[in-house]
């Protein structure tokens, strides 16, 4: 099966095995297949395919400290390969400017991949994920204040953003916002009850709440 194939270093063969499977969901029990997928997917050097798993069927456990060690290896990827034919040939467009954030969040200079994103925000103000991105960087940094403002601009855009609901209920938890966090997650979990960080996260509200 897949697994063998795997550790014959057929990294691809594995991953197209696992399609046999059919679309995968986002369910939990699904989520570990999926991250076998990508995985195999970018040790084949297939970063594109990799990138599609991760946004479709990983999106929602990107907290997961290995899941997001493989986006930030896909995208460092992805922005090496792609950034010096788009810049050279459009250096001032929207998708040199996405890259080039890419890349400097993926090699950790938050700093400069922020003002990247920012700028692509100058040029597309309604342009989806790009507030998101910004956010997840103050996250890291713990900045919940400035990562609450990006989320709520996100979601301004797009009101069903699961992702950025899950964040968002998470940086209110941080802030200590009980309220807020408990509205925002429960909002969440409606439509997404497998998500195990937004429960904790809304149980910490709940004890916040009631102390």
């Amino acid at each position: 099966g897949a697994l063998k194939l795997y550790q014959k270093w057929d990294y691809k063969g594995a991953a197209e095995r696992t399609s046999e499977r059919g679309r995968l969901s986002c369910k939990s029990e699904d989520w570990a297949l999926a991250y076998f997928r990508a995985r195999a997917y970018f040790l084949a050097s297939d970063f594109d395919s990799a990138e599609k798993v991760l946004e479709e069927q990983l999106h929602l456990y990107l907290h997961l400290p290995s899941v997001a060690l493989l986006r930030m290896e896909v995208e460092a990827q992805l922005g090496l390969r792609y950034f010096g034919l788009v810049v050279a040939k459009e250096p001032n467009s929207d998708r040199a400017k996405l890259i080039l954030g890419k890349s400097h969040a993926a090699a950790g200079r938050t700093k400069e991949a922020i003002a990247a994103y920012q700028e692509v925000l100058k040029q597309s103000p309604e342009r989806l994920g790009i507030h998101l991105a910004i956010a997840q960087l103050y996250e890291d940094e713990l900045n919940w204040t400035a990562a609450i403002e990006e989320l709520k601009a996100e979601l301004a855009l797009a009101p069903d953003n699961a992702l950025a609901l899950a964040h968002l209920g998470h940086a209110y938890t941080e802030s200590r916002d009980a309220d807020q966090a408990i509205q925002v997650l429960s909002k969440l979990l409606e439509t997404h009850p497998d998500d195990g960080r937004a429960y904790a996260d809304l149980g910490r509200a709940w004890t916040m709440k009631e102390n």
